[in-house]
């Protein structure tokens, strides 16, 4: 496997910004907007495991696996997760808007999108979790959602800054020993 091979993320403002996602890198999105974050990480998640095939596991510390599945299925048939929670499709444009909602599902169950919503997870169970399922199927990206929400394994004494250096070492070493992009997404 080429070390230096890129992945293609599907946004050309994106590459702009991060060029492509290299394998065995830790890819760190700042935002002082958790929703866009989070957006643009289900929009790349989509891109990378429906259009480029790829395998692709999500961390997701903020919400439950079947609002995250709500949100990737809402993404892909671009309506609003909202309208969809709400069931505020209007009467006109309802069978069009439920049949994008069926198609997305479809879609999202034939890519390689695996969720895990493991509260207060540490960097010793991201890892212990990385590895086994890279092993089990092969992985392109991960994405963690939100590094803040991370448990570190530290001192008492520690404060947040320190949890947080602690826990993004523990992820950039991921990557390197796992050859895998980490997308990380932190406030």
């Amino acid at each position: 496997m080429d070390r230096h091979k890129n992945i293609p993320v599907g946004y050309s403002n994106i590459h702009d910004i991060i060029s492509e996602f290299k394998k065995g890198k830790m890819i760190v999105l700042p935002s002082s907007s958790s929703t866009v974050k989070t957006d643009l990480a289900i929009d790349i998640t989509n891109h990378m495991a429906i259009t480029e095939g790829k395998t692709v596991l999500y961390f997701s510390l903020k919400m439950s696996k079947e609002q995250l599945t709500r949100c990737l299925i809402c993404s892909l048939a671009k309506t609003s997760e909202k309208d969809f929670y709400d069931n505020k499709f209007d009467e006109t444009e309802f069978n069009d808007k439920w049949n994008k909602v069926i198609k997305a599902a479809s879609e999202l169950q034939g890519g390689n999108v695996f969720i895990d919503s493991t509260p207060d997870l540490s960097i010793n169970d991201l890892r212990a979790k990385v590895l086994k399922l890279n092993r089990q199927t092969g992985l392109d990206l991960i994405v963690i959602d939100d590094l803040q929400l991370m448990k570190g394994d530290i001192d008492l004494n520690d404060i947040k800054l320190v949890e947080v250096c602690k826990i993004s070492s523990g992820i950039k070493a991921l990557a390197k020993e796992s050859d895998i992009p980490i997308l990380v997404l932190e406030i």
